[in-house]
């Protein structure tokens, strides 16, 4: 939630391409999109968890899939609405992240990926990472 009252979050089969949506929900209820994913190397796919608001109005997230390898992404959404990929998930460091991101106070970014990385054993996918952006 922010300042203003507004909460937001994301839709995992939503949208124009059925791959999800990002949302806001003002004070009055009225629901806005804010994003439709459509896949692809520039955008990613099926938000599983929600997003994580910083003091200047953007929002983070993580897709499942889409990326430049569709293994899934880290994303930014400035204030004004525009989505930039920050992160393509590439297998070896992890691959389709499902959990929430978490943001510390210098601004970097954490979470989980159940599958990929670098350790065998587990299963053909890897046995998962967790994950930091900086």
């Amino acid at each position: 939630m922010d300042k203003a009252g507004n909460l937001y979050g994301t839709t995992l089969y939503c949208g124009a391409s059925d791959e999800g949506i990002v949302w806001k929900v003002n004070r009055k209820g009225v629901e806005t999109i804010l994003h439709r994913f459509t896949g692809g190397a520039s955008d990613g796919a099926y938000p599983f968890a929600g997003v994580v608001l910083d003091s200047k109005g953007n929002l983070y997230g993580v897709a499942t899939q889409g990326g430049a390898n569709n293994d899934g992404i880290v994303y930014e959404m400035s204030k004004r609405g525009r989505l930039t990929v920050l992160h393509s998930f590439d297998g070896s460091g992890g691959e389709s992240p499902f959990g929430e991101v978490l943001r510390d106070a210098n601004g970097s970014l954490f979470g989980t990926a159940p599958y990929g990385g670098t350790g065998g054993g587990c299963s053909y996918y890897g046995c998962g990472t967790v994950w930091a952006y900086k």
